[in-house]
C-alpha cells in the first residue's frame, strides 16, 4: 500500500486540504510500474485497493480537464475563504438546442402539430445545453 500511495501521490492533483482531489494514472499504468518494483499485482487488485483509497474511475479527460480543475478549485478557495457555499456540477449529458424531435407530447389544435427538424443534426449556430 506504501507503494501504491508513493506511485499515486506524484499525479494526484489538488490540495489535500482541499474537498476537490483527483488523479490522472490509470489502473493499468500503476501495475505496469508496481510490478516493474517487484509487486506480483494484477490490475484488477490496483482498481479494489484505489476504490479502497476513496479513488472512482473515470472517464479519458481533456488535456484541459486539469485547468479546469485548477480553475474550479481556485474559485472554490475564494468563496470558502468568505464561508460561503461552493457547489460544483460536472454535466455529461448535452441536450441540442431548437426545434428537435423529441419523444414528448404536446398538447396542440387537432391537425395543427408544432414542425422540428427531421433529423438532430447540430446547428453550428445554435449552442448545446447542459440539462
Amino acid at each position: 500500500m506504501s507503494d501504491l500511495d508513493k506511485l499515486i501521490e506524484p499525479e494526484t492533483r489538488g490540495d489535500p486540504e482541499n474537498p476537490l482531489r483527483w488523479t490522472c494514472k490509470s489502473a493499468e499504468q500503476i501495475k505496469t510500474k508496481l510490478n516493474d518494483m517487484g509487486h506480483q499485482i494484477s490490475e484488477r487488485t490496483v482498481n479494489h485497493l484505489l476504490h479502497e483509497m476513496g479513488y472512482s474511475l473515470q472517464g479519458n479527460q481533456n488535456p484541459d480537464r486539469d485547468q479546469q480543475f485548477r480553475h474550479i478549485e481556485a474559485k472554490s478557495r475564494k468563496f470558502l475563504k468568505k464561508n460561503q457555499p461552493v457547489i460544483s456540477v460536472d454535466t455529461k449529458k448535452k441536450e441540442l438546442v431548437g426545434q428537435h424531435k423529441n419523444r414528448g407530447n404536446e398538447w396542440h389544435p387537432k391537425g395543427n402539430p408544432e414542425l422540428v427538424n427531421m433529423h438532430d443534426f447540430p446547428d453550428p449556430k445554435l449552442p448545446k445545453a447542459n440539462p
